[in-house]
């Protein structure tokens, strides 16, 4: 993909911990924030130690993409292994609006995903989802 010469719009921390992707995701997100996010995400998938992982991801202030990121998201996330993706949405300011969007978004991606409002509930879900893929 070709650099645009535009600065990123939006921030992301990705961290891992055990078999669980967590990542913090501030928007709103640009082309260019997918191409480096997907950058750091391809890199922390390699530094796993286990084959079957999750993630879980908070979305942070206005949680939208540009149209024009949307088709290399789902492109992107066809091609990775997660397991199951927790999306909390507590602390969202465009909840409803990014999670239709993003419904979409995981459905073409093919994703085992959920939405909550809380974090715990979140954590709990995917917890549910890797102890069941592991039997």
């Amino acid at each position: 993909m070709m650099e645009s010469g535009y600065e990123r719009h939006g921030d992301f921390k990705i961290k891992i911990d055990k078999n669980v992707i967590l990542i913090d995701a501030w928007g709103p997100w640009n082309q260019e924030f997918f191409t480096q996010f997907h950058r750091q995400l391809y890199l922390a998938v390699h530094q796993l130690t286990v084959d079957i992982y999750g993630a879980l991801v908070v979305i942070h202030g206005q949680g939208l993409p540009v149209n024009d990121a949307i088709d290399d998201h789902i492109a992107f996330l066809r091609q990775g292994n997660v397991r199951a993706l927790a999306v909390d949405l507590s602390c969202c300011s465009t909840a409803g609006l990014s999670k239709d969007v993003f419904s979409k978004i995981y459905t073409q991606s093919e994703l085992n995903f959920e939405f909550f409002d809380d974090n715990q509930a979140a954590k709990k879900w995917l917890t549910q989802q890797l102890t069941s893929a592991d039997n």
